[in-house]
């Protein structure tokens, strides 16, 4: 679909009536749904182009995806639509793992912003746009994870085990445990004590292994 299309297909023949609301005259919102790619064509720049060019030129500036895509988040988080930004590069086990613990992280900030702000029994406007704010990031985050887990499981034995860089880059067992005790917090640790505890005697079995 080309930018015009989508205009198009939002106008759906109701060019007049968009006019209106817009304060614009007709002729212009005709031209926004005809092509613009060359000098033959009869459209003209039309406001995703414009939204396009700024998410393009936000990025060549080295702003991040997520900060750079802010326009296409508003309007899909108005009207009630969740825009993702999954990972393209080959994933590993060990990328999977780590972006679990940003999963982790995020949901953590969100129980606790809604505990706080629920902890009167009363929720405000303002309240609640700080809780969604950290929803959504949570929801961007787990479709992140979920696409990374994807590809390292398409990836096959390569990217389970990883290539020789991976391997150097993958954290020890002591590292690994020390992480995950971080991310999950006092009160979490205890309900994963097991799974905790496992990690820790994989990571003493590493000390002993270096040790020896």
């Amino acid at each position: 679909m080309k930018s015009h299309d989508s205009i198009q297909t939002a106008i759906n023949g109701k060019t007049s009536e968009h006019a209106k609301a817009l304060h614009l005259s007709p002729i212009l919102l005709y031209k926004w749904q005809e092509p613009c790619e060359d000098y033959t064509d009869s459209g003209c720049y039309n406001p995703v182009d414009r939204v396009e060019t700024i998410v393009e030129k936000a990025l060549s500036l080295g702003t991040s995806l997520d900060k750079a895509l802010a326009p296409v988040q508003y309007l899909n988080e108005r009207f009630g639509l969740v825009v993702l930004s999954l990972p393209a590069e080959k994933a590993t086990v060990n990328t999977c793992e780590k972006e679990l613990l940003h999963v982790i992280e995020k949901f953590g900030d969100l129980a606790r912003e809604s505990a706080r702000v629920l902890a009167d029994g009363k929720l405000r406007r303002r309240e609640f746009e700080k809780i969604e704010k950290e929803g959504w990031e949570a929801i961007r985050k787990i479709a992140g994870y979920i696409k990374r887990v994807e590809a390292a499981a398409d990836g096959g034995e390569q990217n389970r085990q990883g290539d020789k860089d991976t391997r150097e880059r993958e954290m020890t067992a002591t590292e690994r445990y020390l992480e995950w005790k971080r991310f999950l917090g006092p009160e979490l640790s205890k309900e994963y004590s097991g799974f905790l505890r496992d990690l820790k005697t994989k990571a003493e079995a590493e000390k002993r292994k270096v040790a020896a």
